[in-house]
């Protein structure tokens, strides 16, 4: 299974965040809370200026964004995730809603709050 791989120390940027990282990309999803564009504020012509692949999913629009540049883990099971886990120490796994691909693994190395 991949994961969206970052440090908490260095969150935001460029470093790699562990020797077995590989960049990798990932679509980001914009997913609103109502059932059509024509409910937003903006309106739907503001609505499909950006983005791509519009379409409804469980009663709320989405749409792709422009891919991101990332690093990944690939941890093929849940032995692997356990090893890479003691080895690395804390983690913070995070499902995302804009990110639904890949799940976050986070090696948490310092206090964030």
């Amino acid at each position: 299974m991949k994961f969206i791989l970052t440090r908490t120390s260095t969150r935001g940027l460029e470093d790699k965040p562990h020797p077995s990282a590989v960049r990798g990309a990932f679509i980001p999803i914009d997913r609103r809370t109502v059932a059509t564009p024509e409910e937003l504020a903006c309106g739907p012509e503001t609505w499909y200026l950006s983005g791509c692949n519009h379409r409804v999913v469980d009663g709320f629009i989405e749409r792709d964004c422009t891919p991101q540049d990332c690093w990944m883990v690939d941890l093929y099971t849940y032995e692997g995730l356990m090893a890479f886990i003691k080895e690395v120490g804390e983690v913070v796994i995070t499902y995302s809603n804009t990110v639904e691909e890949y799940p976050e693994l986070e090696i948490y190395d310092t206090y964030r709050e």
